[in-house]
């Protein structure tokens, strides 16, 4: 009783507010930090509310709700400690802040879970007055919890907050939880929103209703049908604009953030999505964020764990992905298609069942850079069907097609173009370190280290030139660089370092100088003779060590009468290394006459290839 008494004395002096110091009335009536004095300040409890029985207490906050201000004044309800049960929706007006307490929890009766728990409206607490951002503003949501009740014993669908045609929306430092089949939070039509350090969490769905966001940001929209996509506000196709979503956390909720439809030339715009963590311990592995028509969007510094696919964009403009850490999806990493972005750069990306990052339909990006992908089922990078892509620099790739014969980098189809991979680290790939088919184009491959890949380090089918240059290719287990078909290409100052398969460049274009390098060992009295049989060969060394030994062109009476009828344009040379060394590694180093440098090892005592 003392805290009502308290809250009324609140009340009636709160006029004296530009009379006397907020300290001063402090100390005269020892204010609770919790409220503070400017406007106009209700507890619901004044008004009959009541937190600590399971009656209806809708009216008595709605009373509140409806309190008159002064023009140009703002309306604080003030719900303390309790459980307040509400059988219907409550209607928030502009210029107005719903302040909860800790432990105060709004909660839904079984009455009221076919209904929304909040929506903004008009004085006379109508939702369809007024379109465009007008219909309300300067509206704040601050602590306690929004419960939506036993949402998983009836089979009602409906948002819990559901704001539309307004601006200035902050929801903060609130839980809001349990909801049936659809959104915790919808913004219809919402501009200037923040929605900061709140958590969301508590899904249950039929069949037809498994997939819905925590947070939709939606248009106001009818379609052709007549089907209205938000029925609590005006359909005049106001879109979202200018909002904020930080430091939440979102647990086992189908869909994170985001919406499933989009109207052209009604996008959200200017959204700024950043250190959320979304985690997913259930069946209902969607999409973290479900990104459908946002332009000007930044998605940054945000953990996902556990969703089929952590960030999934289409039909967006100008949006950059950044700095984001995937784990454990299902499906995909990261997903793009038919979208153009700044930047997709320093994500990291782990334990994807398919691609790590995967782009396609008609997109493009200016910087697909510096992203880590590991243990990858397919693809870390996958481009096709019209993607372009300005630069696909620096980015580290490991471990890869482990479910099938994939590639750390793959570019497919005709009008797929990236202009620069550079600088990327590929290791163990199951495939391929680089693939390029289909008909897809890069402009230069350059500085790029491949390692351990099971067939070839870099393979290209493609009509266009290709400059291949400076990169770094060891211990692959096929051809270095593998040219198929007719592709053209420039090779130059490529270092390939323990590969298994002879041909380190192989072209099956003969205007493409190929170049390998093979051999075998044989004992002639005290020496080990190294046959090496190369192509395209500029300069060839042979090294135990530090240690340098000649390397002749064979002699005919040297050579067997097979080798004598060579014809793949190959040459031998001679190479003798006197038995005390026999327990030593011999390296071979081959530039050819584009200043590749090809490197292959023999272990001399067991008479065979090291590598």
């Amino acid at each position: 009783m003392k805290k009502r008494c308290l809250s009324l004395k609140i009340c009636k002096f709160s006029k004296l507010k530009n009379i006397l110091p907020l300290f001063l009335l402090g100390s005269m009536f020892f204010l609770p930090t919790a409220i503070p004095v400017y406007g106009r300040t209700v507890d619901v409890t004044t008004l009959g509310a009541d937190g600590t029985d399971t009656k209806n207490d809708k009216a008595y906050i709605q009373a509140a709700l409806n309190t008159t201000v002064k023009k140009g004044d703002s309306l604080i309800v003030y719900i303390p400690d309790g459980t307040y049960y509400i059988n219907g929706p409550l209607y928030v007006h502009s210029n107005t802040t719903i302040r909860m307490s800790k432990k105060a929890r709004i909660k839904r009766n079984t009455a009221g879970l076919k209904h929304n728990m909040l929506k903004n409206a008009d004085a006379k607490n109508q939702t369809l007055t007024m379109g465009e951002y007008n219909l309300s503003s300067n509206i704040t949501l601050e602590g306690g919890t929004w419960d939506g009740g036993a949402v998983d014993t009836v089979g009602f669908s409906s948002n819990l907050i559901n704001l539309g045609h307004a601006t200035n929306i902050v929801i903060k430092n609130t839980t809001v939880k349990n909801c049936m089949g659809a959104h915790l939070i919808e913004l219809a039509g919402v501009k200037n929103a923040t929605i900061t350090n709140c958590k969301f969490s508590g899904f249950a769905y039929d069949d037809s209703l498994a997939e819905s966001e925590a947070i939709q940001l939606d248009v106001c929209h009818t379609t052709s049908e007549g089907k209205s996509w938000n029925p609590a506000f005006l359909s005049d196709d106001t879109y979202c604009q200018n909002i904020t979503i930080s430091n939440n956390t979102f647990t086992d909720y189908p869909r994170g953030i985001g919406n499933h439809h989009d109207v052209p030339g009604k996008h959200s715009r200017n959204v700024t999505i950043t250190n959320n963590t979304f985690k997913n311990t259930t069946s209902l592995r969607n999409y973290a964020l479900n990104l459908v028509g946002f332009d000007n969007t930044v998605v940054k510094n945000n953990k996902i764990n556990g969703f089929k696919w952590g960030v999934r964009a289409y039909n967006c403009k100008n949006m950059t992905i950044q700095n984001n850490s995937i784990s454990d999806s299902s499906e995909v990493g990261i997903s793009i298609s038919n979208a153009t972005f700044k930047n997709i750069t320093s994500n990291q990306i782990k334990t994807v069942k398919r691609h790590g990052i995967l782009i396609n339909g008609t997109s493009s990006v200016v910087n697909l850079s510096s992203n880590t992908v590991s243990k990858a089922g397919r693809n870390g990078i996958m481009l096709e069907d019209a993607v372009t892509v300005e630069n696909l620099n620096n980015n580290t790739i490991t471990s890869v097609g482990l479910k099938d014969l994939m590639n750390g980098i793959s570019l497919y189809g005709k009008k797929t173009y990236v202009k620069n991979v550079r600088g990327n680290k590929i290791t163990d790939s199951s495939q391929c370190g680089i693939m390029i088919a289909n008909d897809a184009r890069a402009g230069v491959i350059a500085s790029n280290k491949i390692s351990n890949t099971k067939y070839i380090g870099i393979c290209i089918n493609s009509p266009k030139k290709t400059s291949i240059t400076s990169n770094t290719l060891t211990d692959i287990k096929s051809a270095a660089i593998y040219l198929v078909g007719s592709t053209k290409a420039t090779l130059k100052k490529n270092k390939v370092k323990n590969i298994t398969y002879f041909k380190c460049i192989h072209s099956e274009y003969n205007k493409i100088k190929e170049t390998s390098i093979r051999g075998y060992i044989t004992k002639v009295k005290k020496k080990y003779v190294i046959k090496i049989y190369t192509k395209n060969r500029k300069k060839l060394t042979a090294a135990i060590g530090k240690k340098k030994y000649k390397v002749k062109k064979a002699k005919k009476k040297q050579l067997l009468k097979s080798e004598k009828k060579l014809t793949s344009g190959e040459t031998i040379y001679i190479v003798e290394i006197p038995k005390s060394k026999k327990n030593k590694t011999l390296t071979l180093t081959l530039t050819d006459k584009s200043q590749n440098t090809l490197t292959r090892k023999f272990k001399v005592n067991t008479l065979r290839y090291m590598s």
